[in-house]
């Protein structure tokens, strides 16, 4: 269903638009927003690899690439297929 579809697709890139500006969040210490987001970037790319978020959004990217480092995140990773 294309509107439903189009309309989570359209929420998804409204929230990352918003964390992207949030330097609060890409840059403070390391929290509940913090870790909610990494997991959405995960889940994007681990679902939605082509969807271009990493363009769209290079903060995000560095954002993501930052948490990636992080032990306790790195571990949560699924194994690949």
């Amino acid at each position: 269903w294309k509107a439903w579809s189009d309309d989570h697709w359209n929420r998804a890139w409204t929230g990352m638009k918003h964390f992207a500006g949030r330097d609060d969040v890409l840059d403070g210490p390391f929290a509940i927003a913090q870790i909610g987001l990494v997991c959405v970037l995960g889940y994007a790319d681990f679902r939605f690899a082509d969807c271009g978020w990493r363009k769209a959004y290079p903060k995000l990217d560095a954002f993501h690439d930052k948490m990636m480092q992080r032990q306790s995140v790195k571990t949560t990773v699924p194994p690949p297929a």
